[in-house]
C-alpha cells in the first residue's frame, strides 16, 4: 500500500522490462538482479539515452519474445507521474525488479550483452572522434605558430631596412596597384560594351533568323502560288490549244466560204462588165459604122475582161486574191446612142495599189473617181448611170459614200431588191429608206 492507503500502479509487460533494461544498462557489464537492485540508486537520465540508441524497448522485446514477465506493482505515491514509467525513481524500479523471474533476467542478460557491446562500440567511436579532432586542432595550432614565426622574421627584416626606400616602394607598389585597377576598370568596362555589343547581336540575331523564318515561309506561300499559277496556266494553255485548233477549223472554213464568195464576187463584177460592153458593142454594131474605132474598142476591152477574169480565178486558187482587189475592179461604162463618140474606159490605177483608209471610213470618200464619163466636145456634159445606162442629167441623183453618182429611182429599186454593194466598187452601203449625202 502507498503512504496515502492507495493500491500500488500495476505494470505491464513492457515497463517492466523496460525498468529492468534501464537499470541495466547504468552498469558497465551484465550483472546478476541483486547487482541490479544494490546499483539501482544510480539510475538516472543517461540510462534513457542508451535505450534510445539502442533501439527502444520495443526492439528489444522483439529480441526476446521468451520473456514470461506479465505484469509486476510499483509502490509509488499517487502526486508523482505515473502513466510514464521513466519518472520512476531508484526505489520503484528495485520493487519491479523483485517481480521478475529468474528465467526473465537470465534471458534479459543474455540478449542485453548484445546491446553493451553496441554501446561500448559507440562510445570507442565517440573517443576515436575526439581524438582526431584533437589531433586537427594541434596540426592548426602548429600552422598558427610557424605563420606567426614568418611574421616575427618579416618584422625584424623590416626593421633593419631604409624606411625612405620602403616608402618609395610601398608607393611604387601602390601606383602599380593603381594603374592594374585602372586596367582592371577599362577592361571591366570594355567587358560591359563587349557584354551589350553581344546582346545587340545576339538581339539582331533573333530578328534575323524571325526573319529568315518569315522570307522561309513567304517562299513557301510563293512557292505555292507559283504552282498553282502553273497548273493554271497548263489548263489555259490547254484551253488555248483546244481553242487554237477550233479556230483553225474555223478560219480554214472561212477561207473556203470567202473563196466561194470571192469568185462569185468576180463573176458577178466582171459579168456585168461584160453584160454593159456586149450591149454597147451590139449597139454600135446596129448603128453600121463601118471602120468604127469604138467597135474595136470595145472588143478589145471584152477581150481584156475575160483575161482579168480568169487572172483573178487563177489568183483566187491561189490564195492571193482579197476583198481590197476586187474593190479595185471599178470599171465605168459610158454610153451614148445619139452620140457617135462611144468609149469604155477602165480607171487608170493598178490592180494591185492598195486601196486608202478613208475609202473604208464611214461617210469617207474614195480616191477613186466618180461613176461617169465624160466625152469630148459638144457632149461633155453628157454622163451616164451605170445602173441604167440612161443619162444621169434625165432624174434626180443620188451620191453614196464612195462618191459614186447614180439616178435615186435606181438606188431605191436596187436597195429593195435587196442589194447593199455599190454597183462600182463594190463597197458596203448601210440598209436605209435613203443613202446619206455627203
Amino acid at each position: 500500500m502507498n503512504p496515502d492507503g492507495r493500491a500500488p500502479k500495476p505494470l505491464d509487460r513492457e515497463q517492466c522490462v523496460f525498468l529492468a533494461v534501464r537499470a541495466w544498462l547504468n552498469n558497465v557489464a551484465p550483472l546478476p538482479i541483486d547487482d541490479l537492485r544494490t546499483k539501482a540508486q544510480t539510475l538516472g537520465r543517461p540510462a534513457k539515452n542508451l535505450i534510445a540508441k539502442s533501439g527502444g524497448i520495443r526492439e528489444l522485446l522483439k529480441q526476446c519474445p521468451e520473456l514470461t514477465v506479465t505484469a509486476g506493482e510499483v509502490n509509488v505515491s499517487w502526486g508523482s507521474v505515473t502513466t510514464d514509467c521513466e519518472n520512476l525513481g531508484a526505489p520503484e524500479i528495485a520493487a519491479c525488479l523483485n517481480n521478475l523471474p529468474k528465467k526473465d533476467i537470465d534471458l534479459l542478460n543474455h540478449n542485453l550483452s548484445k546491446l553493451q557491446v553496441v554501446s561500448r562500440s559507440s562510445r570507442l567511436v565517440n573517443a576515436l572522434r575526439k581524438r582526431q579532432g584533437l589531433e586537427d586542432l594541434k596540426h592548426r595550432c602548429e600552422m598558427k605558430r610557424s605563420e606567426i614565426r614568418r611574421l616575427k622574421e618579416w618584422i625584424q627584416t623590416k626593421r633593419s631596412e631604409n624606411p625612405v626606400a620602403e616608402m618609395k616602394k610601398l608607393k611604387a607598389l601602390r601606383d602599380s596597384s593603381l594603374r592594374r585597377l585602372s586596367e582592371k576598370k577599362y577592361i571591366h568596362k570594355q567587358r560591359g560594351e563587349m557584354e551589350n555589343q553581344l546582346a545587340a547581336l545576339d538581339q539582331s540575331i533573333e530578328l534575323m533568323q524571325h526573319e529568315v523564318a518569315r522570307l522561309r515561309l513567304q517562299g513557301i506561300h510563293v512557292n505555292e502560288k507559283v504552282t498553282m499559277y502553273e497548273q493554271d496556266l497548263f489548263f489555259e494553255s490547254h484551253q488555248n490549244q483546244s481553242l487554237t485548233r477550233d479556230l483553225l477549223a474555223q478560219h480554214e472554213k472561212d477561207t473556203e466560204k470567202l473563196a466561194v464568195v470571192l469568185e462569185v464576187l468576180i463573176r458577178e463584177k466582171l459579168s456585168h462588165s461584160k453584160n454593159v460592153l456586149g450591149a454597147h458593142l451590139m449597139a454600135l454594131e446596129a448603128a453600121n459604122i463601118d471602120g468604127d474605132p469604138m467597135q474595136q474598142n470595145c472588143r478589145i476591152r471584152l477581150a481584156e475582161i475575160e483575161e482579168l477574169q480568169e487572172d483573178f480565178l487563177r489568183r483566187l486558187r491561189e490564195n492571193k486574191v482579197n476583198l481590197q482587189m476586187i474593190s479595185q475592179l471599178e470599171l465605168v461604162t459610158m454610153k451614148s446612142i445619139r452620140s457617135p463618140l462611144l468609149a469604155v474606159k477602165i480607171k487608170e490605177r493598178p490592180l494591185n495599189a492598195p486601196v486608202a483608209a478613208a475609202a473604208a471610213s464611214a461617210g469617207g470618200t474614195s480616191d477613186s473617181p466618180a461613176c461617169s464619163a465624160e466625152p469630148s466636145g459638144a457632149d461633155k456634159e453628157a454622163v451616164i448611170c451605170a445602173i441604167c445606162l440612161d443619162g444621169i442629167e434625165l432624174d434626180p441623183t443620188e451620191s453614196l459614200a464612195c462618191s459614186h453618182s447614180f439616178h435615186r429611182s435606181c438606188l431605191t429599186e436596187m436597195q429593195s431588191s435587196g442589194g447593199v454593194f455599190c454597183p462600182l466598187c463594190r463597197r458596203y452601203e448601210p440598209s436605209s429608206t435613203e443613202f446619206p449625202r455627203l
